[in-house]
């Protein structure tokens, strides 16, 4: 056989071996996203790892720290090991933190695992309340289509509730940013009149948006 043929030969064969190698390390090209889709710059994100080893599945170790570009994108490169999963912790000033974990079993082990993970954006509501009217007892609920959390307006359980004529104070709690919330509830009046009022609200992202319920 010509001295050129096998040359040629060589040749495939070595860029169809080299097609099938896998990578010595996991690698994740992933997007931060916020509720809506849109990018979010400027995020930490930690990328961990569980590894799985004589005595079984360990705990997550850290492996690297990264910041989202202007696209919201980040690169991490993992060493390869046993892995049973992976997980993300995303933060970001205006932002809820956040974990993300990934089956090992879904992540390829030739090519990068892509993704969007998402980083809902946060916001703060300062309510005043305000009696003018010598009114006996003010009840409000405040509601929203967001999830819900630990800290967030919608977890205060049954209904808010103030009595007494000389009520002038505030409350402060978190929501999900960038949402339309609303405050509902009732007054009772100096007759034992009951008037129920209702105002729709917007939570502006990564900020606080302050609303006197005068009654």
């Amino acid at each position: 056989m010509p001295n050129y043929l096998l040359a040629v030969i060589f040749s495939i064969s070595v860029f169809a071996t080299g097609c099938q190698k896998t990578q010595d390390y996991f690698e994740f090209d992933l997007t931060i996203v916020d509720q809506n889709g849109n990018a979010v710059s400027g995020a930490q994100v930690k990328g961990y790892i569980k590894p799985v080893n004589a005595n079984g599945v360990g705990n997550f170790e850290l492996r690297e720290t990264v910041t989202s570009d202007v696209s919201g994108n980040v690169n991490i490169k993992i060493d390869k090991v046993a892995a049973y999963a992976f997980r993300f912790d995303i933060s970001k000033g205006g932002h809820f933190t956040t974990g993300h974990e990934i089956n090992a079993d879904d992540v390829p082990v030739t090519k990068a695992f892509e993704g969007n993970l998402i980083l809902d954006s946060q916001s703060w509501f300062r309510l005043n309340i305000q009696n003018t009217t010598n009114a006996v007892a003010v009840f409000w609920n405040i509601y929203s289509d967001a999830p819900s959390c630990q800290t967030c307006c919608e977890e205060v359980p049954g209904q808010n509730v103030l009595q007494g004529v000389d009520v002038d104070t505030s409350f402060l709690c978190t929501l999900y940013g960038d949402q339309n919330f609303g405050v509902v509830g009732s007054f009772t009046d100096a007759q034992i009149n009951t008037n129920p009022f209702s105002h729709s609200l917007f939570a502006p992202a990564g900020d606080t948006l302050v609303f006197t319920l005068v009654y």
